[in-house]
């Protein structure tokens, strides 16, 4: 009886340690796949809009200089209800950065956040 429990411990041991082995391995041969995972997107706020017309104008300025251009219809709680013009998405804060100094120097948002 003792004998048997002993080799199921075993047995689970060598299982574990065989699969945490593997994913080390894995971890360490194939970094790209363990970080897609973890892969984050960004948007620039350029614009908030309460007319429907203003936001158009925004989105078509921005889509004229080839930015990808993001709309959301918000309510805001007191201010009521706002077009939210966003510029993304970007993958990586370099290119978030360089966008931000393009947008200021083509002078296409006041603020950018």
């Amino acid at each position: 009886m003792q004998n048997s429990r002993t080799k199921e411990k075993k047995a689970y041991c060598f299982r574990h340690f065989l699969s945490t082995l593997i994913m080390i391995s894995v971890i360490f041969l194939c970094p790209d796949i363990t970080l897609s995972a973890t892969k984050y997107y960004y948007y620039l706020h350029t614009g908030s809009f309460r007319i429907k017309k203003d936001t158009i104008s925004s989105i078509e300025k921005l889509q004229k200089h080839g930015y990808k251009v993001v709309v959301k219809y918000k309510k805001i709680a007191d201010q009521g209800h706002w077009y939210i013009v966003y510029v993304g998405p970007f993958s990586s804060k370099k290119d978030v950065n360089l966008t931000v100094k393009s947008l200021r120097d083509k002078k296409l948002a006041r603020y950018i956040a």
